[in-house]
């Protein structure tokens, strides 16, 4: 298989991203920034911050809610189904790229952080209410995006 030298694929969220062909470097998360790509031009978890709850208070704060559920939304798909491997995770270049910690160069949350997000999060009842409109608010921006007329015929 011929290697295509100086072409990547550039992220439009990261733009110091490329991802590239090279063999042996080779992730298996890497098809995530595709998502977080599409993620950027929808705007999917720009309102979180609006419609969630976040019972939290104090300085300390390290990871905005809108970052720990996408971190949560993002890491089922690549097969890590519950909290336990976030703090490997939080590690994870890709993974802190998707969450924006790369670039300030910090770790995205580790499995105590995501734990306490998706135990105490989904319980508030204001909160189930909007994750379930999220979804909507999703198919919404996605359908805006798209060109209907030529899916339709």
């Amino acid at each position: 298989m011929d290697q295509f030298k100086g072409e990547g694929l550039k992220f439009g969220f990261e733009s110091s991203l490329s991802l590239e062909f090279h063999g042996s470097n080779v992730t298996t998360d890497a098809g995530l920034l595709a998502c977080r790509d599409l993620d950027e031009v929808l705007r999917l978890f720009d309102s979180v911050s609006k419609v969630l709850s976040d019972a939290r208070t104090g300085r300390n704060i390290q990871h905005g809610i809108e970052n720990l559920l996408r971190q949560s939304a993002y890491t089922r798909p690549a097969g890590y189904e519950d909290v336990n491997d976030a703090t490997r995770m939080s590690k994870d270049p890709v993974i802190r790229t998707i969450t924006g910690k790369k670039k300030i160069k910090r770790n995205a949350a580790g499995t105590n952080t995501m734990g306490r997000f998706e135990t105490e999060v989904p319980t508030v009842t204001k909160n189930l209410k909007a994750l379930s409109e999220i979804n909507g608010r999703w198919v919404q921006r996605a359908m805006a995006k798209t060109n209907t007329s030529q899916i339709n015929s």
